[in-house]
C-alpha cells in the first residue's frame, strides 16, 4: 500500500509540497517518506503526512484532562450515588467502576454519542445501571483525550481545499471523525481514499465480514467506489474467498507463503519465533513479527535475544512489571494494611537486599507522595535499576500528588490510585534504526511489510480478541443509541489478519496451552484450514525442540592445584580467604568476567567515581564542602542524568558526605602511594589511599566498613577483611615506626565520619594478619567454599562450575 501510494503522490507531476496525506501510524509515515526519498533518487520534497488522529501544528492545542483526574472526579461521583447504583462506598470499589465507565465513554465519543447528553434513566430500565451512566454527566473539567483526537481529525475537513491533492491511505474507517474525514477527502476532485482488502461484492455476509467497516463507509457515501488495479497475483482473492459464506468451492488452492505452526507451550513458540526470525536474518530478509499481547512480545524479545537479534516494538511494558514499579506496588501494599502485607514484606527484602523492612514502620505520608516514597526507597537501600523506568513512575506519582492535594484525598485513596496507575501505564523502548526485527501490535501494522511475516498468538480470545461488551449496556440500547455491535472488533482483526498475511513469506503461530489451560485455534485458521491444506511448519518445530533437548554430561569436579609464587596485592587477600577459585581464576589465569547487559549503576561504579574525586580533591587542595559536592555532581552525571530519580538519593549522600571529606582534605598526607614489602617469601604491594604523617595508613570506605571482629580485634584473630591492617603492616615494616596506627573515611549511607584505630589496635590487627598470611600463603587447592558466598566473592562462581 505504501509503494502504490506514493507512486500515486508522485506520478502526476503535481507539486508534492501542496499535497497532503493520511496514514494510520507515525510509523506508516517514516515508512511512506523512505519510501518517496528512495523513487526520487535520494532527497525529495516531501507531502505533508500526518497520522490520523494528530491535528494540525498551527491550531491551539484543546485543553484536556489527564485520565488520572477523571477517575478521581467519576469515583468521587460515584461515592455519592453508591447507594443508588449498588456499588461498594468506599474509594477502592468506586476508582475500578470509574475506570470501566471512562472506557465505554472514549467507545461512545468514538462513535460521535456524547455520553453527557443522554438521559440514561429513561434509555436504561435498571434503576441502578441508569445511576451509573447518568454519573458520567457530571464529569466537567475539559474533553477527554479521546475527544481531542477526535477533534482533530475533524479540524481537517475544513483545510482539505488548501492542497492540490489529498490522499488518505490505509484507514479501515471504523471510527465515526475518520468516517468523516475520508467522506470529505472522496468528494474532492483529487481526494483518494486507498483502504486495505479487495471489496467485489459490498453485500453484509455478517459476523465474520473482515469488510464490515469498509463496507459500511462505501454505502454511506452512495456505494460507489472505484477500485484500484494493482498488478500481480491476489493472495487475497484467496482470502476473500475463505471468509465470504460461498461453500460453492468445496477446496482452494492455499498461496504457497503460509505455512502454520502449532506448538505445545506459550515458550515454545517465541523460541519457534526466533528460530525462523534467525534463519531469515541469515538470508538477508526483513522480518516483521505481530503479537496481540504485551506478554508475548516479552516473551519473543526474550527468545530473539538468545540469537543476538535486537527488536524494534510498537509495545511496551506495563510499569507494574518493572522492577521499580512492583517495589512500589508491593510498599504501598504493605504499608496499606493489605491482607497480603507478610508477603509483600518478604518481597521487599528480597528486592532491597535489606531483611530489616520493619524501618518502613517509622515512615509518615504527608500529603507528598514523591517525598514519600523516594524516602522509602532510601529508608530500604532499594536500589534503581533502570533510570527509564524510574522515570515514567515519578512522572505518575508527580502527576498524582498534585492531584491528592488538589482534591484531598488520604494516603489510602492515593495508593489505590497509584496501583491503578501503574498496571495501565507502559514504559516503552526508544525507536532505533540499529535493529534485526520489527514486533508490531495488528493497528501498528497497517501498511507495513518485510520478507518474512510472523502472526503469533493465533488463538481464540487473542487473536481475535472479543469486541467491547458492557454490561451496563444491553445490546438493543446499543443498537438504539448507534454502537455498532460488539463483534465488529473481531471483523477489524479478520481484515488484518488477511492483509498481513498477503505479505512474501508468512508463518502462522499458536500454541496449544496457555497459561496452564488448553486453547482453541483462531476462528481465522478454521476458516482458512476448511478450504485449503496450508504447510505445516514440522522443521522449525524440530529444530526448536532439538535444541531443548541437550544430554546430560557431568563435570568432573576436580580442583586445581598450584603453588602462586608471584606478587601479592592487598586487594587481592580478601579473595584468597572467602573464595580461592575466585582468586585462581582472576590473579592466577587472568581471566575476566564481563557485566551482564544492562547491569545497573551500583555500588562498584558509585565507589570508584568517589575515590576519584576525593584524589583529584587532594591533588589540587580542595576541602571546601560546597566545592565537593559540585565536584560530585558533576562527577556522578558522568554515570546518570541529573534529572534521573537515582540523582537525587547520590546527591544526598554527597552533602552527608562532604563535611567529613572537607575535614580530611586538611590533614596533611600522601594519596594514592604504592608501599610494598617482602614477607614470608614474597612480596606484599599496596596502594594507599592516604598516609598521614608518615605514621598512619587511611582508607576510603563508600559501603559498609569491616567490624572489629573482621579485622581480627575480636575474640578470634583472623582477620577476614585483612587489606587496611596489611597496608599498616607495610607501612610499619618500612618505615621502622612501630607505632603506626590506621583508619576508614566512612562515607557509607548514614555512617559518614572517621573511624580511627589506635597503635595498640592496628598492632593486634596486625597481628591477625600475619596468621591469616599463614594459612593464605600455603594454599595450593583453589576450591570453591560450600558455604554461602557474598555476591562480591561469586562472580566467578559461573566460571567454576563446581558441584553441578
Amino acid at each position: 500500500m505504501i509503494k502504490t501510494l506514493a507512486s500515486l503522490i508522485i506520478k502526476d507531476g503535481k507539486d508534492v509540497s501542496k499535497i497532503l496525506a493520511f496514514v494510520p501510524t507515525r510509523r506508516a509515515g517514516r515508512k511512506l517518506e523512505r519510501v518517496l526519498a528512495e523513487k526520487s533518487g535520494g532527497a525529495a520534497v516531501m507531502p505533508k503526512i500526518i497520522p490520523l488522529g494528530e491535528g494540525d501544528d498551527s491550531e491551539e492545542e484543546i485543553d484536556g484532562v489527564a485520565k488520572i483526574e477523571r477517575k478521581i472526579i467519576l469515583a468521587k461521583i460515584l461515592q455519592s450515588v453508591a447507594d443508588k447504583a449498588g456499588i461498594p462506598t468506599g474509594f477502592s470499589g468506586a476508582i475500578s467502576v470509574a475506570g470501566e465507565l471512562i472506557v465505554l465513554q472514549d467507545y461512545l465519543e468514538n462513535e460521535g454519542i456524547d455520553a453527557r447528553a443522554i438521559n440514561w434513566s429513561e434509555l436504561i430500565p435498571d434503576a441502578k445501571k441508569a445511576a451509573l451512566m447518568n454519573a458520567i454527566k457530571d464529569v466537567k473539567v475539559g474533553a477527554t483525550p479521546t475527544e481531542i483526537r477526535n477533534a482533530a481529525i475533524r479540524q481537517w475537513k475544513g483545510k482539505l481545499s488548501e492542497y492540490s491533492a489529498v490522499y488518505c491511505c490505509g484507514s479501515t474507517a471504523s471510527v465515526k471523525p475518520a468516517r468523516e474525514l475520508m467522506s470529505e477527502i472522496a468528494k474532492l476532485p483529487d481526494g483518494y481514499v486507498i483502504m486495505p482488502g479487495l471489496v467485489e461484492d459490498f453485500r453484509d455476509i455478517g459476523r465474520s465480514d473482515p469488510y464490515w467497516s469498509i463496507k459500511k463507509f462505501v454505502l454511506e457515501n452512495g456505494g460507489k467506489i472505484e477500485l484500484l488495479d494493482v498488478p500481480g497475483v491476489h493472495e487475497i482473492d484467496f482470502f476473500n474467498n475463505c471468509f465470504n459464506n460461498d461453500l460453492s468451492e468445496k477446496t482452494l488452492k492455499g498461496p504457497g507463503n503460509l505455512t502454520q505452526i502449532d506448538c505445545k507451550t506459550e515458550s515454545e513458540e517465541a523460541n519457534a519465533v526466533a528460530v525462523i526470525a534467525a534463519m531469515a536474518k541469515e538470508r538477508g530478509e526483513s522480518v516483521m513479527i505481530i503479537t496481540p499481547d504485551v506478554s508475548g512480545e516479552q516473551r519473543i524479545k526474550s527468545a530473539l535475544s538468545a540469537y543476538g537479534l535486537k527488536a524494534d516494538s510498537s509495545g511496551g511494558t506495563p510499569l507494574s512489571e518493572t522492577h521499580v514499579g512492583r517495589f512500589a506496588g508491593l510498599l504501598l501494599d504493605y504499608l496499606g494494611g493489605n491482607e497480603n502485607k507478610d508477603a509483600a514484606m518478604a518481597d521487599l527484602a528480597r528486592m532491597s537486599g535489606n531483611s530489616g523492612i520493619s524501618i518502613f514502620d517509622g515512615l509518615k505520608y504527608t500529603g507528598d507522595l514523591s517525598e514519600f516514597i523516594i524516602g522509602a526507597m532510601e529508608k530500604s537501600g532499594y536500589k534503581i535499576s533502570n533510570a527509564s523506568d524510574a522515570n515514567a513512575l515519578f512522572d505518575k506519582i508527580s502527576e498524582l500528588s498534585k492531584l491528592a492535594k488538589k482534591y484531598d484525598l488520604n494516603f489510602q485513596d492515593v495508593s489505590e490510585l497509584l496501583q491503578d496507575a501503574i498496571k495501565s501505564e507502559s514504559v516503552r523502548p526508544p525507536m532505533t534504526e540499529d535493529y534485526d526485527v520489527v514486533i508490531l501490535g495488528t493497528a501498528e501494522a497497517r501498511m507495513q511489510t518485510a520478507d518474512v511475516v510472523i502472526l503469533t498468538g493465533l488463538n481464540e480470545g487473542m487473536f481475535p480478541k472479543g469486541g467491547f461488551r458492557h454490561s451496563w449496556l444491553p445490546r438493543n440500547i446499543a443498537r438504539k443509541i448507534g454502537l455498532p455491535d460488539a463483534d465488529s472488533k473481531v471483523s477489524l482483526m479478520a481484515l488484518d489478519f488477511m492483509t498481513l498475511s498477503c505479505n512474501g513469506k508468512v508463518y502462522w503461530t499458536r500454541s496449544r496451552m496457555a497459561g496452564g489451560n488448553e486453547t482453541v485455534p483462531s476462528r481465522f485458521l478454521s476458516r482458512v484450514s476448511v478450504r485449503a491444506r496450508i504447510n505445516q511448519g514440522s522443521d522449525i518445530l524440530d529444530a526448536v525442540r532439538d535444541a531443548d533437548n541437550v544430554p546430560f554430561i557431568p563435570i568432573k569436579s576436580i580442583m586445581p592445584y598450584v603453588k602462586y609464587d608471584g606478587d601479592y596485592y592487598a586487594t587481592w587477600i580478601e579473595d584468597l580467604m572467602h573464595n580461592p577459585y575466585q582468586f585462581y581464576a582472576k590473579h592466577i589465569l587472568h581471566l575476566r568476567k564481563y557485566p551482564d547487559i544492562g547491569d545497573p549503576i551500583g555500588a562498584r561504579e558509585f565507589g570508584a567515581f568517589i575515590h576519584d574525586v576525593l584524589e583529584y580533591c587532594a591533588n589540587a587542595g580542595i576541602s571546601d564542602a560546597k566545592s565537593i559536592v559540585r565536584m560530585l555532581e558533576a562527577e556522578a552525571e558522568k554515570y546518570i542524568d541529573r534529572e534521573n530519580v537515582l540523582f537525587k538519593f547520590w546527591q544526598n549522600r554527597f552533602n552527608e558526605m562532604a563535611p567529613v571529606i572537607s575535614d580530611v582534605m586538611k590533614i596533611p598526607a600522601r594519596t594514592e602511594e604504592t608501599i610494598q614489602m617482602a614477607h614470608a617469601g614474597h612480596n606484599f604491594i599496596a596502594k594507599a589511599d592516604r598516609i598521614e604523617n608518615n605514621n598512619r595508613v587511611v582508607d576510603y570506605k563508600t559501603g559498609a566498613i569491616p567490624s572489629d571482629t573482621q579485622l581480627g580485634l575480636g575474640k578470634e584473630t583472623f582477620s577476614a577483611m585483612p587489606q587496611l591492617p596489611l597496608e599498616a603492616m607495610i607501612l610499619r615494616e618500612t618505615t621502622g615506626n612501630p607505632d603506626i596506627s590506621m583508619a576508614f573515611v566512612s562515607l557509607g549511607k548514614n555512617r559518614a565520619g572517621i573511624v580511627e584505630y589506635d597503635a595498640e589496635k592496628t598492632s593486634r590487627s596486625i597481628d591477625a594478619v600475619k596468621k591469616t598470611l599463614e594459612i593464605a600463603l600455603n594454599m595450593t587447592k583453589y576450591e570453591r567454599p560450600d558455604h554461602y558466598l557474598d555476591d562480591k566473592y561469586a562472580e566467578f562462581d559461573d566460571l567454576c562450575r563446581y558441584g553441578d
